[in-house]
């Protein structure tokens, strides 16, 4: 795949790109986070998507105090639309992701910025965040390199404890998502993200990585990925369907396995709330679910994931192995 090259110059202009969903108790504090970014050099557009409260009224506060800011509306059709919405005005040369519950620390950017300036081989710069929980800040720990080849960051993209699929932890830059034609799958509502990373790793030279923490994730207890089954939820599947084809042009057997065994762990998510809801092990999903497991590699059982998931992963197997078609 071609990949294109730009020129790095000290004080690019960078997007920021935040979607914003009756946001009204949050929204301050994150466009207070971005305006005092100390990288003056900014684009900062807020994505409206068909909020029902105060946020519009806040946003346009901003706007007026710092012509930086740009309102873009949309009918509610979420956060990947609205992601996609921003990336279509984006004019930076670098565009990063917030989302409109999170902030982010004075430096980030410039941080961000500088692993581009330092090596003009880079196209992506991932940093470390901690997550908020009622509260109290929980630090990550990402483990990975400092300068990563692109199979070593599509590798780590898999890995439990190194860069996440996450859109709000990473640089990118708008020339490869604009010549690509990269944008967020909008059928796909869980695992999007990680989606999108996989298909922007594949026209990377290399990625950078700063271990400063520099994002603050705020853990959402009512979000898609913690509540219970859903037909959204599912959607999750069709994202690893989609990576599985496109990554399979590498032939990287480390790449593979860590695809299979990050799948094993949404199946049995996805199994575990399914079984919940409809309190039995039929239906077109769960079969579904069971045959991806029946096809996937037992060394999952040598991976890093927790033991509980190994736990469950076995029975799960040998089940699908014994019904068969007839599950």
């Amino acid at each position: 795949m071609e990949i294109v090259h730009c020129e790095v110059t000290e004080m690019a202009l960078v997007t920021v790109v935040i979607p914003a969903y009756n946001a009204e108790k949050t929204i301050e504090k994150c466009l207070d986070s971005i305006v005092g970014q100390s990288h003056k050099e900014l684009e900062i557009i807020v994505v409206n998507d068909g909020s029902k409260d105060a946020t519009q009224n806040i946003c346009e506060i901003y706007a007026k105090r710092d012509s930086r800011i740009k309102i873009l509306e949309q009918e509610n059709k979420g956060a990947s639309a609205a992601r996609n919405l921003g990336i279509r005005y984006t004019t930076g040369k670098f565009l990063a992701f917030v989302d409109a519950d999170d902030d982010v620390e004075p430096s980030m950017i410039s941080t961000l910025h500088q692993i581009y300036m330092e090596d003009s081989r880079i196209d992506l710069v991932v940093c470390n965040y901690d997550e908020v929980i009622k509260g109290n800040r929980i630090s990550a720990d990402l483990k990975c390199e400092k300068i990563m080849s692109q199979v070593q960051f599509l590798r780590n993209l898999f890995r439990r404890d190194s860069v996440k699929g996450f859109l709000w932890n990473k640089l990118f830059r708008t020339d490869i998502i604009k010549t690509h034609g990269i944008c967020l799958d909008e059928t796909v509502h869980v695992c999007e993200d990680l989606l999108f990373c996989c298909q922007y790793g594949l026209c990377i030279r290399m990625a950078g990585y700063s271990d400063r923490r520099l994002y603050h994730y705020v853990n959402m207890e009512s979000s898609v990925t913690k509540s219970g089954f859903s037909k959204k939820s599912f959607t999750a599947v069709y994202a690893f369907e989609k990576m599985q084809k496109i990554l399979e042009p590498l032939d990287d057997i480390t790449l593979s396995q860590g695809l299979n065994d990050h799948y094993v762990i949404i199946c049995i998510q996805l199994i575990k709330r399914l079984l919940k809801k409809q309190k039995s092990f039929q239906g077109i999903e769960m079969k579904q679910l069971f045959g991806i497991i029946k096809g996937t590699d037992w060394r999952f059982l040598y991976s890093g994931w927790p033991w509980k998931y190994k736990v469950v992963y076995v029975p799960v197997k040998l089940v699908s192995r014994l019904w068969g078609a007839s599950l």
